[in-house]
């Protein structure tokens, strides 16, 4: 037996989309899955490195940012 498997990239990707989508600890899925937590968690981290959340800011936050903004420049 090898001692090293080989996954596909498509399988890779199935594996980083259940961790993320279902927020179960990495080590869990990684169990269920057959894939070594260290090796889930490194393909985790790039893609989450490679797609970062942006969460686009309330209107009432957007105001409060502007304020802050021009308080500093009046500064």
């Amino acid at each position: 037996m090898p001692k090293y498997r080989k996954f596909t990239q498509e399988y890779r990707d199935e594996a980083v989309l259940m961790v993320i989508q279902t927020q179960r600890p990495i080590a869990q899925e990684g169990r269920e899955l057959g894939v070594n937590k260290g090796t889930l968690g490194t393909l985790v981290s790039k893609y989450r490195d490679e797609h970062p959340v942006t969460e686009e800011l309330s209107v009432p936050d957007r105001a409060k940012l502007k304020e802050l903004e021009r308080e500093v420049q009046g500064s």
